[in-house]
């Protein structure tokens, strides 16, 4: 083949689509939606509910562990007596923020257990 017909040729080929445009049939299909019992919405309620809880606990643990490096800081930095002193302080700041956030994470609980029954007795109307 000469050298004209060769990129002729292929000037060709590249301009021509390769797959032929041929009309594919559609398939027309319908479902129904997808509905949530009432249990899985309680138990997604729920959830949330331990999600919330396990947040707060986790914060705590932190806010405990920031005490206690503030406690051996202290006692490094100051005589025995006035340690004692410092890390019962240190002490009652870190357990009264843990009561605080065991507060809040009740509060968040029954919060979302109250909304976690409504949608339940919404559903059960519904139904």
């Amino acid at each position: 083949m000469s050298f004209l017909t060769e990129a002729a040729t292929r000037r060709v080929a590249t301009a021509i689509p390769r797959v032929a445009a041929v009309p594919a049939p559609r398939t027309f299909t319908t479902s129904i939606a997808a509905q949530r019992s009432a249990t899985e919405t309680v138990k997604d309620g729920l959830k949330k509910v331990d999600r919330a809880v396990s947040d707060k606990l986790v914060d705590g643990i932190d806010m405990a562990t920031a005490a206690a490096e503030k406690v051996k800081k202290a006692t490094e930095d100051v005589s025995t007596a006035d340690a004692r002193a410092k890390a019962q302080e240190l002490k009652g700041e870190a357990s009264g923020k843990a009561q605080e956030l065991k507060g809040k994470a009740k509060g968040v609980a029954e919060e979302t257990k109250g909304k976690a029954k409504g949608t339940a007795e919404e559903v059960k109307r519904s139904l």
